[in-house]
């Protein structure tokens, strides 16, 4: 069995194809594109809500999946990708539809519009944490990961957005930041329909975050998972298809990225793999932002 093998059995996930049907809630027209809001359902029976970005000119025929962060700030998901709130540095789905991209901006499980304790639009929940951590632990109590559920999730976005009849796409790009960073490298390394992965702040290892003792985010918690793998592992089952990572000197998340790009070109020389480091913090910034859209205008065609 291969490394990729191993890790879809490990995780209990294997990426399938099926259509989704999906209901549109609102629809908005702005300067450059046409913004959805869509609700449709996980393979568990989750509603996902989602902004679906459609440019007026769809220049470019990939489709890009859009993961937010995390940030601890559940309140926000698909809103600050897209443009409506939160750091303008991290409206990245905005400005990829402004490029002609079309993109599907999904909120990932326990945030913004899936926060069962709360309400869109008034801001954080003291019951946000707690559901949160309790989506985690329950899974793990059943034998199950938050991870899975992650790739779950991401799995019905992207058949979703591979099946729209809008669009005339050929292939498929996942981008995030930090935890949508996170979720960008496992399931681009999971499912190969996946032609291009960014991630930036999130390529750091298990052994060194335990070494530095540096705090796992939820979905990451994943038992026994450094007896067989790291996330190395994780990242070479991504080759040949394109990667950019982005990382930072002062990132905890990102901490060793240079010592794993090492790694890979010393595996695959020949792979097309970008990585931009920054002097710095884990935030995105202006200037990595900037980045982010130039290596899609380069490279996603």
């Amino acid at each position: 069995m291969d490394v990729r093998e191993s890790l879809r059995s490990y995780l209990k996930f294997v990426p399938t194809e099926r259509e989704v049907p999906y209901t549109v809630l609102s629809e908005e027209d702005l300067v450059s594109y046409r913004r959805f809001l869509l609700h449709y359902q996980s393979e568990d029976g989750d509603i996902i809500p989602a902004f679906f970005l459609l440019p007026h000119n769809p220049v470019h025929r990939s489709g890009v999946l859009a993961l937010h962060q995390h940030a601890s700030q559940r309140h926000i998901g698909k809103s600050e990708i897209c443009g409506i709130t939160g750091d303008p540095n991290q409206w990245i789905g905005h400005h990829l539809a402004e490029r002609g991209y079309a993109v599907l901006a999904p909120d990932s499980i326990c945030f913004e519009d899936r926060r069962r304790n709360g309400v869109t639009g008034i801001g954080p929940h003291p019951q946000d944490e707690r559901q949160h951590y309790n989506e985690m632990a329950y899974r793990l109590v059943r034998g199950e990961t938050l991870m899975g559920k992650v790739l779950a999730d991401t799995c019905t976005s992207l058949n979703l957005l591979m099946t729209q009849k809008v669009l005339d796409l050929d292939s498929i790009a996942v981008v995030g930041h930090s935890y949508g960073g996170n979720s960008a490298l496992f399931y681009g390394a999971l499912d190969r329909r996946v032609n291009y992965v960014c991630a930036s702040g999130a390529a750091c290892t298990y052994k060194t975050k335990l070494e530095k003792e540096i705090g796992l985010e939820m979905a990451l918690v994943l038992p026994g998972f450094l007896q067989k793998f790291d996330l190395e592992e994780v990242i070479a089952c991504i080759y040949p298809r394109e990667l950019y990572l982005l990382s930072a000197t002062h990132d905890p998340y990102a901490l060793d990225a240079d010592v794993i790009e090492e790694k890979m070109r010393a595996k695959h020389p020949d792979w097309q793999l970008n990585h931009s480091r920054y002097v710095g913090d884990h935030p995105l910034t202006t200037e990595r932002l900037k980045d982010i859209l130039q290596w899609f205008e380069r490279n996603v065609r």
